[in-house]
C-alpha cells in the first residue's frame, strides 16, 4: 500500500522484539521524501518544524469507516486478546499498548464514540488500554468486522457459563452433603452422651427410637431415618430437635 501511495520500496524486516520475544515487521524507508511520507501519515505535523505527533490527528478518522480501519489498525500493530482456557485461571482480556499517553487517551476516546469502552494504564513505560468483559471485546471484534473471532467468543461464553452453573451446582450439592454428615455427626455424639449419662431407655419411646434409629444409620440422611422407620421428615426433625435440646440441657449441668 506504500508502494501505491506514495511509490516508495519500503525494507522489509524481520526480528524478535527485545520485550516479548514475539517477531515483529519493519518496514524501512531512508529516501528523501520520507518527511513529506510521514507527514501525509499524520506521524509528524506538516509545518517547517515537522514535529512528532504524539495523538491521533482527527483528519485520519473523519469517517465512520475511517475510524474502523484506524482500530483495526490498532490492533494488527499493537493489539492483543486472551480468552479463558479450560481449566485455566485467566480471563477475558484485550488490549492495545502505545508508547504515550495522549496517544493512548485519544484511542479511548475514538473508541468510546463507538460504544467501545477502555480502561488506561501505565505498564512498564508503556500506555495500555484494555477491556476485561467478554461482551465488551465481542463488541470489539464485532466492530472490527471480525466475525469468526466473534462466533469463536460467543461458544467460548456459552461453555464458560456452562462450567461455571455446572461448579456452582456441585459445591451447593457439596455443601449440602457436607451439611448433612456434620448434622449426622453430631446427633450421633449427642446421642452417645445420652445415652451415657442418662441412658437411652429413659427417654420417651418415640425419642429412644430414633436415638436407636441414628446409631443404626449414622450416615443417613433425616428423610432415610424417616423412610426406615415409615414417619414423616418433619416428625423425624422435630425429634431429633428434642433429642438435642435434652443433650445441651445435659451438658450444662
Amino acid at each position: 500500500n506504500i508502494k501505491k501511495l506514495f511509490g516508495a520500496d519500503c525494507e522489509v524486516i524481520k526480528e524478535a522484539d527485545k520485550l516479548t520475544s514475539k517477531e515483529k515487521i519493519i518496514l524501512r524507508y531512508g529516501g528523501g521524501d520520507c518527511a513529506d511520507i510521514l507527514a501525509e501519515l499524520c506521524l509528524v505535523g506538516k509545518d517547517s518544524g515537522r514535529d512528532i505527533e504524539f495523538g491521533i490527528n482527527r483528519y485520519l478518522t473523519e469517517n465512520e469507516c475511517c475510524k474502523r480501519a484506524y482500530i483495526k489498525g490498532a490492533f494488527l500493530g499493537s493489539g492483543s486478546a486472551t480468552l479463558p482456557k479450560e481449566g485455566g485461571a485467566a480471563g477475558y482480556h484485550a488490549e492495545f499498548v502505545f508508547s504515550n499517553y495522549l496517544m493512548a487517551n485519544d484511542f479511548c476516546a475514538l473508541a468510546a464514540e463507538n460504544d467501545i469502552f477502555l480502561k488506561q494504564i501505565e505498564r512498564k513505560g508503556s500506555f495500555v488500554t484494555y477491556i476485561k468483559s467478554s461482551q465488551g471485546i465481542s463488541d470489539l471484534l464485532a466492530f472490527m468486522n471480525a466475525n469468526k473471532s466473534v462466533m469463536y467468543l460467543q461458544d467460548v461464553m456459552i461453555k464458560k457459563s456452562f462450567n461455571n452453573d455446572l461448579n456452582r451446582r456441585f459445591n451447593c450439592e457439596l455443601g449440602n452433603m457436607n451439611k448433612q454428615v456434620n448434622a449426622s455427626v453430631s446427633q450421633k455424639l449427642a446421642i452417645e452422651e445420652i445415652d451415657e449419662l442418662l441412658g437411652l431407655e429413659n427417654l420417651p419411646p418415640q425419642l429412644e427410637q430414633v436415638c436407636r434409629a441414628r446409631l443404626a444409620m449414622p450416615e443417613a440422611t433425616l428423610g432415610e431415618l424417616a423412610e426406615k422407620m415409615s414417619l414423616t421428615k418433619s416428625c423425624i426433625n422435630h425429634r431429633i430437635r428434642k433429642i438435642m435440646k435434652i443433650y445441651e440441657n445435659l451438658a450444662e449441668k
